[in-house]
């Protein structure tokens, strides 16, 4: 579920992952001894590496290419640049491998090997060029992404985005906002999808069998918490909540914590008026939304649910 809600992030950090579980191989040889528990541990950051990256290479991210819904084509196409990269890379690597260990390697006195550290320093300088420049140029990539499918980190900034301007943003305009190492919890603690029952019960306090009356017929229940730099809005998922419920928390949660910055009326009376105005403001919401370009469906996160019968 963290794939689909920061893909790019992962991305990034799948691949990083995969880069030192090559290091961890490259060092293996000037210390023999460490062989198995090398070996090992780079086969188990190579394998964690693989499944991340390739589930996003192969699902979230096809995403950004495959605009017309060809994503048998985008597959192909992807497979058949891998394999021709990977047939050119084998002699390369292999000329540059021979290559740095003449560097590393020099004959003593005696004629026997031994490791030069200048050499060393050049070859490892090389590869470490190298893994440098594969990432940048993969954070370059992930950057560069842009979807259309709105996850709670999405959907939020654009609920943002429409409760100060009146205008949806845009995919490539969040795509901006999303980055790819923004800290994620300055952007997602104000509205917090997928809060547990009991945390959504301690924020309300008394003021719980109100607030589950006044969400009666909605898909979710929604509770301020906090003050100054803790403050923010919950988000509690019914079971069985839609798309359009789910963008109508976001709605109202951003809209909450908006008017709880403005302050000057009483806490109950603005969660009231709150929910009011997201029920009022939905449908132009979710028309401007996909006049901007954006599916309307929603990705699901690993959210906490609570079923209606538990608070009957």
């Amino acid at each position: 579920q963290n794939f689909d809600k920061d893909p790019k992030r992962w991305w990034v950090v799948t691949s990083a992952v995969e880069d030192a579980a090559r290091l961890v191989e490259v060092l293996l040889p000037l210390h023999p001894g460490w062989f198995l528990p090398g070996a090992a541990l780079a086969n188990v950051l190579r394998s964690g590496a693989l499944v991340g990256r390739q589930s996003l290479v192969n699902g979230t991210i096809l995403r950004h290419f495959a605009l017309r819904e060809n994503l048998g084509d985008i597959r192909a196409k992807l497979e058949a640049q891998g394999r021709i990269l990977a047939i050119a890379a084998l002699p390369v690597g292999i000329g540059l491998f021979r290559w740095t260990q003449g560097l590393a390697t020099v004959s003593d006195a005696s004629g026997n090997e031994a490791v030069s550290p200048a050499g060393l320093a050049l070859a490892s300088a090389v590869y470490g060029t190298l893994f440098l420049s594969k990432n940048y140029f993969c954070y370059r990539a992930a950057k560069a992404l842009r979807f259309d499918n709105l996850n709670a980190n999405r959907l939020v900034l654009a609920a943002r985005s429409y409760v100060k301007t009146g205008e949806a943003p845009t995919p490539s305009e969040v795509a901006d906002l999303e980055g790819v190492y923004a800290p994620r919890g300055r952007q997602l603690d104000r509205v917090r999808f997928g809060a547990s029952f009991e945390g959504l019960r301690e924020a309300a306090g008394s003021a719980l069998d109100e607030l589950i009356e006044a969400h009666e017929g909605e898909g979710y229940l929604l509770a301020a918490r906090g003050r100054g730099r803790e403050a923010g809005v919950l988000v509690c998922v019914k079971g069985g909540c839609s798309d359009e419920d789910v963008a109508k928390a976001a709605l109202q949660g951003e809209i909450l914590a908006a008017r709880r910055e403005g302050g000057g009326e009483g806490e109950a009376l603005i969660e009231s008026r709150c929910l009011e105005e997201a029920t009022s403001a939905l449908g132009d919401f979710l028309a401007r939304l996909e006049a901007a370009g954006w599916s309307l469906r929603v990705v699901r996160g690993a959210w906490n649910t609570v079923e209606v019968t538990k608070l009957l």
